[in-house]
């Protein structure tokens, strides 16, 4: 087979993003190349992706074409009946008296077996599966060009492959024993999203893996919103959606995703198994939002890339209450607030994480650390708009707000606050980061 060596580099990377090493099952940290399918497959058990590949088949060696010794058709028209049943063999003609039935009969048995022999001939279908860091560890080193075309020849005897003109007998697994991805039904739409958009809520780093809220983002479709919560901070980023689902996908498979269109929109649709649809359809039609209150499957569109992957079991916390914004709100250039942060966080370790946050009629930020010293801003940042009569002074974690921040597009955003007690709201257009604050 030849596939244009840019485009196969290209195919790997994305696959190699959704491999993994853990466990006893070695089989996942392969990628499958199949030349019949023209696909290119990984899977990390979370999700399973799938993209197509322009694959040119090329010769097998020591294949010879397919020669019968069998008349034609025209032929055996020629012949009289007796000839006919001579040469049927073990054709059965029974009840048949006209020749042209005769020769019908005659001539589709003997395709048959010319069928079956052709079938017999050809060799087994070009798919390999192999180690995704050793296969893209000799894509880079090979001598092509990336806009040329590189030969993979499969060895099936050895259960090798070829790479070029320089790896050979490179050994690969048994592509049989690589996971099958889930049979899934006709899509039905939720939302169109950017990559940039779902890295947002993947900054967020899980603190507990033991419930499902903590290491997953929700799809609330029913409030338009993307959500995602460690316990100590919440990101909400509004997108419009279909559907009245609420989906729990996991958070790093969703990092994945993100990773493969920053700026293009990734489709997101939801789907039941195949063997579920006609019960689905026969307990309630497809088309109510009854049903689209959950789907068994998830996939999601990035190009011509397609990651299928299940929800999570559980249940989301109930967010909407500090969803509130506060009772002061204040407008703040985001690059100064986003280097005084970056500042403040050298101190800060995993026994001293807190920084004191005053709010007058600017900003100042004290950060003490009995061993590595303090921090304070000389003068107070002012606000772009905005302004607080009583002073408010809250303890909050720096590393959390430079979370929070990341998030933020443009050159100001809006703080919300109430009081030490309240969470903090750092918000941009679309976008909103609640930081619980901290007792120092």
């Amino acid at each position: 087979m030849f596939i244009q060596k840019g485009e196969l580099i290209k195919a790997v990377k994305e696959a190699k993003a959704f491999t993994t090493k853990k466990g006893n099952l070695t089989i996942l940290a392969n990628v499958v190349i199949n030349a019949p399918e023209k696909t290119i497959r990984s899977t990390d058990l979370e999700a399973y992706f799938s993209k197509p590949l322009e694959i040119v088949p090329g010769e097998v060696p020591g294949k010879k074409p397919f020669e019968s010794n069998l008349p034609e058709k025209s032929e055996l028209e020629e012949l009289k009946i007796d000839q006919l049943k001579n040469i049927a063999g073990g054709v059965d003609l029974t009840g048949l008296t006209k020749k042209d039935d005769i020769v019908f009969a005659i001539f589709e048995a003997w395709e048959g077996e010319i069928d079956a022999e052709i079938k017999a001939m050809e060799p087994p279908a070009e798919i390999f599966c192999i180690s995704a860091d050793a296969f893209m560890k000799i894509l880079k080193a090979d001598d092509t060009e990336d806009s040329q075309m590189i030969e993979i020849i499969v060895n099936h005897e050895d259960r090798s492959v070829n790479i070029g003109e320089k790896f050979k007998n490179i050994l690969t697994s048994a592509p049989e024993d690589f996971p099958d991805a889930p049979e899934i039904g006709s899509p039905v739409e939720i939302c169109s999203v950017s990559g940039s958009t779902l890295k947002k809520t993947r900054l967020i780093i899980p603190s507990d893996e033991k419930r499902a809220h903590m290491i997953c983002s929700c799809f609330d479709c029913a409030k338009n919103t993307l959500v995602s919560t460690n316990g100590k901070m919440l990101i909400a980023v509004d997108v419009p959606m279909e559907s009245e689902a609420k989906l729990l996908i996991g958070s790093v498979t969703l990092g994945k995703i993100a990773t493969l269109s920053l700026k293009e929109n990734i489709v997101v649709a939801g789907h039941f198994r195949t063997s579920d649809v006609k019960k689905n359809e026969a307990e309630l039609p497809l088309e109510t939002s009854a049903v689209e209150t959950y789907f068994n499957y998830v996939s999601f569109t990035a190009g011509t890339s397609e990651i299928i992957t299940t929800p999570h079991d559980g249940e989301f916390p109930d967010y909407e209450g500090i969803l509130k914004p506060g009772e002061h709100i204040l407008t703040i250039g985001s690059e100064k607030l986003k280097k005084l942060i970056a500042q403040s966080s050298v101190l800060t370790d995993d026994t001293y994480n807190g920084a004191i946050f005053n709010f007058n009629g600017g900003l100042k930020v004290d950060m003490h650390h009995p061993l590595k010293g303090r921090f304070n801003t000389p003068v107070e940042i002012p606000y772009v708009k905005g302004k607080i009569l009583d002073p408010i002074e809250i303890g909050l974690n720096p590393e959390n707000l430079a979370i929070a921040l990341n998030g933020v597009d443009g050159d100001k955003f809006e703080i919300s606050l109430t009081d030490n007690k309240h969470p903090v709201v750092f918000s941009s257009e679309n976008y909103k980061a609640f930081v619980m604050p901290m007792k120092l």
